[in-house]
């Protein structure tokens, strides 16, 4: 198994934006390698940090635009464009707690190729097969592997994460 490094995976940072625009480079490429079968090399090309190239639109989004119903019912959701961008090869929203009401759904587990989570705002505990229980807090990053079992335990009414998932669409099935 390739090292983080030989893979191009980013380092970590105390410089959040910076920190950001390494993931979203690195994302792009994985992207690019997966679905156009170009090289290595040629994936790993950035535009000289400037993040309007890496995604390829601008969104201004405001409050209105997250939407009350999701995969959960205590969230919020607010989708980025990326599953249309990229014909639904990537996926990336933000999710929020709605205040007052708190996780209740059982352990699962997505069918899907790759999926980020980025904590903004708040907290959460999650349970990990094989990982165990972990508090999340804002800057706290999480790469979940395809099909690890999960559970959210509890989270914090102001709790909000940035998600980026391969496909944008997935299916999630309760597990033991």
């Amino acid at each position: 198994m390739p090292t983080d490094e030989e893979i191009g995976f980013p380092k970590g940072t105390t410089d959040e934006p910076e920190l950001f625009l390494r993931w979203l480079g690195f994302l792009r490429g994985a992207v690019i390698r997966k679905v156009e079968g170009v090289s290595e090399r040629d994936a790993r090309w950035t535009p000289d940090g400037r993040l309007i190239s890496l995604l390829g639109i601008v969104n201004h989004l405001g409050p209105e635009s997250f939407q009350p119903d999701g995969l959960r019912p205590f969230f919020e959701y607010r989708s980025l464009g990326l599953d249309k961008l990229t014909n639904g090869r990537v996926g990336a929203l933000v999710a929020r707690a709605k205040p007052g009401r708190h996780a209740d759904a059982p352990r699962h587990t997505h069918t899907l190729e790759f999926q980020f989570v980025y904590v903004l705002k708040g907290w959460a505990i999650f349970e990990y097969e094989g990982y165990g229980e972990h508090k999340l807090v804002a800057g706290s990053t999480v790469y979940q592997p395809p099909g690890i079992k999960h559970k959210e335990i509890a989270h914090s009414d102001d709790f909000e994460v940035l998600e980026i998932t391969m496909p944008a669409e997935f299916a999630t099935q309760t597990a033991e």
